[in-house]
């Protein structure tokens, strides 16, 4: 049987000038094998259509398609060849990811075969050119040369990779022009924010080529105990009062639960949601398609919150609900964080509000504390052997073990130990051990919560840097406390603090309060 499908898989962001000559030499092949009534077919199989907003996928399903579109009609429309598209979605690699691309278009084309016996299949990536090659397809490796196992032209990633940075001025580069097919040019053309968008994601600093701030987050356990709706309703009454219709944006707005409550009360006002990391932009922009938020105007944007997004005077109230320890944490520290308060209050509109609701460090943040922490509660190895251990199985005291080695990229904690009265105690910064009462429990995001301060700025702190920026502080409405939840049903029996500053005590040390542990700001412009 002559063969008279050809799957071209990949994730098809562009095309070059090499591919677009490889796929025209390659129909005209086959369509002179052919018996006249058949027609010769090219399935574009598009990998990860689902994803977008990350460098390894920064063009979105309905832009590619369109390429495809532009693409095939340069190619294949002279050659009276047709073509399908078939979105597929992303999959990490497995051994049988050729397996499912097959099942995937099996089922989109209904019926119509792929199979060794009639088609042939372009892919250049190695370990999948194995994959096809043991299923019993022909496969034509394109760029890859498995002959001298290197590349003998620029793949679409490679281009992306060397060019990205500065692809929005393409018009400007002959040698780019050069190298990209003729669709892709007539597609930038036509759309220039596929270009702009590539190069904007290309130079996020702080995503991975994924489309997230951190590698080991584990978003459904963040997503669910960030926007379950007695934690969001708690949310919103902590900052109900300060908010002014209009233009509302929540800037961090992870999944837009709280811009759906908020629509519920407000629903003239226009909700704009900024997020960063792909996965909760993609969790929003699904609450959206089911109607989540109404008949308000939601829309939402990726950018990154340590740069101006916004024009001066413009909107009506700036949601930060626990974001701002992230830009300090990811984005550069205090620096970073009194910059981003700047663009805040530059964008109100005057009488404008801005709300915060995050985290909180003490006072006295720089102070020695004595801490004892529970040491039945789990295993309390020694500090070489925590460092081992899974953190669920640790003690309170192993946890610190370990937070001490591995908080914010391996910072680490100074601290020492002591023994008074037979009980071991240790000493350390205040706001360092408040940062790990607060993140002691977190044993399914460990790993990413290291990465973050959650105490890098008490309340006075916070009202000094709105106040240097032009803020007028709204003392009624704002406020610092320590949630009775975390102390009920984390601190209780697990942690106890004290000062060593009375001599006078039976074993010198005086019983200190909790720390707080979150803070609601509302400041206008």
């Amino acid at each position: 049987m002559a063969k008279h499908t050809v799957l071209f898989h990949g994730r098809h962001l562009l095309y070059t000038a090499f591919q677009e000559q490889y796929l025209r030499a390659l129909v005209e092949e086959l369509s002179k094998n052919t018996k006249a009534e058949q027609l010769v077919e090219v399935v574009f199989a598009v990998t990860s259509a689902n994803h977008a907003n990350s460098r390894y996928n920064p063009v979105p399903f309905h832009y590619r398609a369109i390429g495809i579109d532009v693409f095939a009609r340069k190619v294949l429309e002279s050659l009276k060849a047709t073509w399908s598209i078939v979105p597929i979605p992303h999959m990490p690699p497995t051994e049988k990811f050729i397996e499912r691309v097959i099942s995937y278009a099996h089922a989109t084309r209904e019926g119509r075969p792929i199979s060794p016996e009639v088609t042939v299949v372009i892919c250049s990536t190695p370990a999948l050119i194995e994959q096809f090659d043991k299923a019993g397809y022909e496969v034509r490796t394109s760029e890859y040369d498995a002959g001298t196992k290197s590349f003998i032209a620029e793949t679409p990633q490679t281009l992306l990779a060397r060019y990205a940075a500065h692809i929005s001025d393409w018009h400007n580069n002959e040698q780019l022009k050069n190298l990209l097919s003729s669709g892709t040019l007539d597609l930038w053309r036509t759309y220039p924010e596929i270009p702009r968008e590539i190069e904007r994601l290309w130079k996020e600093s702080l995503l991975t080529e994924q489309g997230d701030i951190t590698e080991t987050r584990d978003y459904s356990t963040y997503s669910f105990s960030m926007s379950r709706g007695d934690v969001i309703e708690l949310k919103y009454k902590d900052i109900e009062k300060g908010i002014i219709p209009g233009v509302i944006v929540d800037e961090g707005c992870a999944d837009g639960a709280l811009l759906a409550r908020i629509a519920k009360d407000f629903p003239d006002s226009d909700l704009i949601g900024i997020e960063i990391t792909r996965e909760f932009l993609a969790e929003a922009q699904e609450r959206q398609r089911r109607g989540g938020f109404g008949n308000s105007f939601v829309f939402f944007y990726q950018r990154n919150l340590s740069e101006k997004i916004f024009a001066d005077d413009s909107i009506d109230t700036t949601l930060c609900n626990s974001t701002t320890h992230e830009i300090w944490s990811y984005g550069g520290g205090d620096k970073t964080l009194s910059a981003y308060l700047a663009h805040k209050y530059a964008q109100l509109k005057p009488g404008g509000a801005l709300l915060i609701r995050d985290v909180v460090g003490p006072e006295g943040g720089e102070e020695e504390l004595y801490a004892w922490f529970a040491d039945s509660d789990g295993a309390t190895p020694t500090v070489e052997e925590a460092l081992k251990t899974p953190v669920a199985e640790l003690s309170t005291r192993g946890r610190f073990y370990r937070f001490a080695k591995e908080y914010l990229n391996g910072r680490g904690v100074v601290y020492t130990e002591e023994d008074i009265d037979g009980k071991k105690y240790i000493i350390a910064k205040r706001k360092d051990i408040a940062d790990f009462m607060s993140k002691k429990d977190y044993t399914d995001n460990w790993e990413s919560e290291l990465h973050e301060s959650f105490t890098h700025w008490s309340f006075s702190r916070w009202r000094q840097e709105l106040e240097k920026v032009g803020f007028t502080f709204d003392e009624g409405l704002s406020r610092a406390y320590t949630n009775p939840w975390i102390v009920e049903n984390r601190w209780q029996g697990t942690v106890e603090l004290f000062t060593k500053k009375d001599a006078g005590l039976s074993n010198g040390l005086a019983e200190e309060p909790l720390p707080p542990t979150n803070l609601v700001i509302v400041a206008h412009k």
